[in-house]
């Protein structure tokens, strides 16, 4: 069951300014628009606001006064348990985020320098992939379109998809989008790489040790698809919904293939490639445990390739140390083109 309060829904979207708040927004719990410089509008007339607009920040063309005002005057009715609709991406995905308004609006002059001093407060609720509202309402999947800073949605034209998205709202399990900068996939991947290496270190069972050895190949392919995706999806493209899904379509989910991301780290990164013997040992490793052998001191590890799986032939061995090396500075190591050239 919807509540009256729930059927007052608005498209906010996350760049004051042209600049990604949208984690700071998601971690602190309001939503923002710009034009900090005209103040506090709590008791200004739209007439009032417009005016400002125009002494405040130059805004000649009254259709683009009039489009902004109507931004705040959105912002200050909002009310507590309102739904708002934020669209963003997560893993390449193209997702709507959903919260509830917690506060009305309010001015925080402590945000002006980052153009987020207007406000409401409000609290995560839910990740819906875009492309399900697909399946229940064409109508509404498309008013998705608008990217403009607020707007609101009507009730009786998209009753079906809020329907929906309150039913989501009421489920445990929804997290935030994940957070793909360079600072934290290189912190995660650390940290996940030092504990796989680690559990091997202090196991002596063999099928544990082949485990692990998989699971940290494993690691390496998925940050490489992280980094991938971070490189891809820049301000451009998450601000531009057509463009976002025409990349995540087109180019993000088809990362699953080696192949496909091989061919697109290269027009990005140098040292892309931890190695061609370590890619086979994966191989080696998710097609049969026992294509896989360590020496008695498990220092190296030897695997067999394809075409001599039901032979005695092992490839060259595998210092263990060097692939841990390899393994735990692959961050270090892999550059952007343009950042590399930059140094140079």
């Amino acid at each position: 069951m919807v509540s009256e309060k729930q059927k007052q829904v608005f498209e906010f979207r996350a760049f004051p300014d042209g600049e990604d708040r949208f984690f700071e927004f998601m971690e602190k719990d309001f939503m923002a628009i710009g034009w900090p410089e005209i103040g506090d509008v709590s008791d200004q007339s739209p007439e009032a606001i417009n005016h400002a607009l125009e002494t405040e920040y130059g805004i000649v063309a009254a259709n683009t006064r009039g489009q902004y005002t109507g931004f705040f005057t959105r912002l200050k009715k909002m009310e507590e348990g309102n739904i708002i609709l934020t669209p963003y991406v997560d893993n390449g995905e193209p997702v709507i985020i959903v919260s509830v308004v917690t506060k009305g609006y309010h001015f925080d002059p402590e945000y002006t320098d980052i153009h987020s001093a207007h406000q409401i407060g409000i609290k995560f609720k839910a990740n819906i992939p875009r492309k399900h509202f697909k399946k229940i309402s064409q109508q509404f999947y498309d008013s998705l379109n608008s990217r403009l800073t607020l707007s609101k949605l009507d009730f009786e034209d998209h009753q079906k998809a809020i329907e929906y998205i309150v039913k989501e709202m009421e489920k445990p399990g929804h997290r935030l989008p994940n957070q793909l900068s360079v600072k934290k996939l290189n912190s995660e991947y650390k940290i996940s790489i030092e504990a796989l290496i680690t559990s091997f270190n202090e196991t002596q069972d063999e099928l544990t040790k082949k485990s692990l050895l998989f699971s940290m190949l494993c690691l390496n392919e998925a940050y490489l698809k992280d980094r991938i995706i971070e490189a891809l999806v820049t301000k451009e493209v998450r601000v531009n919904d057509v463009l976002l899904e025409v990349v995540s379509k087109n180019v993000i989910e088809f990362l699953y293939s080696a192949k496909t991301r091989t061919k697109i780290a290269k027009k990005y990164f140098i040292n892309h490639n931890l190695g061609k013997a370590y890619y086979k040992l994966r191989n080696a490793l998710a097609h049969d445990f026992r294509t896989v052998r360590f020496d008695d001191s498990f220092n190296q590890v030897e695997y067999q390739s394809k075409e001599n799986a039901n032979t005695e032939i092992f490839e060259d061995p595998i210092s263990i140390v060097d692939l841990f090396t390899a393994l735990a500075n692959y961050p270090t190591n892999l550059k952007r083109i343009e950042d590399n050239d930059s140094e140079n």
